[in-house]
């Protein structure tokens, strides 16, 4: 069996904004730096640990419009809302 394995790697949050803010950045390449940085800390860790890196890698700033879309999609059919903080799911 051929198996292929994907992760997910949450690189804009709102920690990393805030973040981001605090250490003044006014740029995404600034951020798109900062979790980049952690990222490759992240592999160096994982491969002293002797895990394999996945065959793909789906980083949340690559997928914007997908994920805006999905959210639209939730909203048109009912199941979520919108508040002055965020978007809510029912």
């Amino acid at each position: 069996i051929s198996v292929k394995f994907a992760m997910g790697m949450t690189d804009i949050d709102d920690k990393i904004i805030t973040k981001g803010k605090d250490r003044g950045f006014g740029h995404r390449d600034e951020y798109s730096k900062m979790t980049r940085y952690y990222e490759d800390l992240f592999w160096t860790d994982m491969s002293h640990l002797n895990v394999q890196r996945p065959n793909a890698i789906l980083r949340v700033t690559e997928h914007i419009p997908e994920i805006l879309q999905f959210i639209q999609n939730i909203l048109d059919s009912g199941y979520a809302y919108i508040a002055d903080d965020g978007v809510y799911f029912d």
